[in-house]
């Protein structure tokens, strides 16, 4: 994806946002402009028509006592406050015009009475109102009054002209500002995509974290994560990388004793008996530690990919114990193995069973491999009701653990009797309490460790026990 199409994206992102505000914003508008425009026209036209109705009773009251049509309307007329706006008729029976406020009105027509109609005049738009009259002599004469509705009422269509384009402006800032806040609130989401673009190019660069205090809550939980990822990431990839450095350190030592064998293999060894056979021992040897080696980097990594299927699961901590026990016993015959166990039925642990296993053949090999002179290895489990836990036992009498070395056991490929890495061939690389730390961890499980040297090692395990309701 180059970073054109990136950016494409982005925009698109943001016009998706703007488009649905735009449209929004001018629906609404429009619905607004429409309603006041509706409510203004109903408004005047009604108080219009009100006041051709009070002007046409007071019109038709006028005549009925004033004979002197003509000069008595000019008079009349003058004194209305809406003068210029008013055009009057006055015709009798047989239509002859009598009286027109307005002399390019010759033409009478006569609509229908008393209802006020919509009529066009030399191209403009009148409300036309037509009542018929009877004066105090008996003459019937008809009075006819025209109004234009738009200039009675010009000065409110221009306030209302005012108001909507002021209308139409705020609309036109509103989008603005959206347009300018989106485009501001979705830089965060291109420089997390520069981001994550740069891990995908380079997966073991130093990458850069995202600062983000605009206030708003979900960009801030994605740059939050992020920056957690990454921190993670760049964890995980400093423990790959000490991993490699520590296996290379680790291997280079029995492939250089390997190598020196062979090459007194090749120079002395095919006439000297004892220089053979001492370099096949050697070699031997070399080549069973560089095997425990590979068994124990691959448990280290195979562990890492399966626990999170089976936190929920729950073991029988004593059968699991006399099972693993009990395979010892056959390997290791050299070995007393002594099982306490208990008289009432234990809960059970909540572990799955096979990393349960695990961590028992750990301690306990690593207990073997520290105790050359005293076989025997303890093991027990009792319940700890104040912890509500199963607290499980193996303890040792071998060489024991200094105060200083207690501190690093955990650490991966840590041993705590260096001396004895290059003559023991069961001493492994120091990667067996790593993993039983991290099963530890995975299930909550507290690990204690009490040692003297030349005493023993006793290691502890408070296992959580299955809630009641499980």
């Amino acid at each position: 994806m180059t970073d054109e199409k990136k950016k494409l994206e982005i925009v698109s992102l943001r016009n998706r946002i703007v488009k649905k505000v735009f449209l929004t914003t001018i629906i609404g508008t429009f619905f607004l402009l429409a309603s006041l425009w509706a409510l203004v026209y109903s408004t005047s036209n009604n108080r219009e028509r009100a006041a051709m109705q009070q002007t046409q009773e007071r019109l038709e009251d006028f005549l009925k006592h004033d004979i002197q049509i003509q000069k008595g309307l000019n008079s009349y007329l003058d004194i209305l406050p809406f003068r210029d706006d008013l055009i009057v008729l006055v015709f009798d029976k047989q239509e002859h015009l009598l009286y027109a406020s307005d002399q390019t009105f010759d033409r009478i027509s006569i609509g229908e009475l008393g209802v006020i109609e919509s009529v066009r005049q030399d191209s403009r738009s009148y409300y036309r109102l037509t009542s018929l009259i009877q004066l105090d002599d008996g003459t019937e004469l008809y009075l006819q009054q025209y109004r234009s509705f738009f200039s009675g009422h010009i000065q409110l269509w221009f306030v209302l002209v005012v108001i909507s384009i002021s209308i139409l402006l705020l609309a036109i800032s509103f989008l603005f500002t959206v347009y300018r806040t989106v485009s501001d609130e979705v830089y965060p989401i291109r420089k997390l995509n520069t981001a994550f673009r740069q891990i995908i190019d380079d997966s073991f660069g130093t990458k850069s974290q995202i600062l983000y205090e605009d206030g708003i809550l979900e960009i801030q939980q994605i740059a939050d994560n992020y920056n957690q990822l990454i921190l993670n990431m760049e964890e995980q990839n400093a423990k790959q990388i000490q991993f490699i450095s520590d296996v290379s350190h680790e291997l280079r030592t029995p492939v250089t004793v390997l190598k020196g064998y062979i090459n007194m293999l090749l120079r002395w060894g095919r006439e000297d008996e004892v220089v053979l056979e001492e370099s096949l021992q050697s070699s031997l040897k070399e080549a069973q530690r560089m095997e425990i080696m590979i068994k124990d980097m691959l448990d280290m990594i195979r562990i890492q990919g399966n626990i999170a299927d089976h936190l929920d699961d729950v073991t029988d901590v004593e059968e699991s114990i006399l099972d693993v026990v009990d395979n010892f016993k056959v390997l290791r015959n050299d070995f007393k193995f002594v099982f306490t166990e208990n008289r009432e039925l234990l809960p059970l642990a909540q572990i799955y069973q096979v990393h349960f296993e695990q961590m028992i053949v750990i301690l306990i090999d690593n207990a073997i491999k520290y105790s050359a002179e005293n076989k025997e290895i303890e093991i027990s489990a009792t319940e700890n009701l104040e912890k509500q836990t199963i607290q499980v036992l193996v303890r040792d009498h071998g060489q024991g653990i200094s105060q200083e070395d207690l501190k690093h056991i955990f650490d991966r490929f840590y041993r705590a009797s260096k001396a004895r890495t290059s003559k023991d061939t069961q001493a492994g690389v120091g990667i067996g309490l790593s993993i039983l730390k991290k099963l530890a961890d995975a299930y909550s499980i507290q690990v204690s460790v009490r040692s003297e040297p030349g005493v023993g090692t006793e290691f502890i395990l408070d296992i959580p026990q299955v809630p009641e309701e499980k």
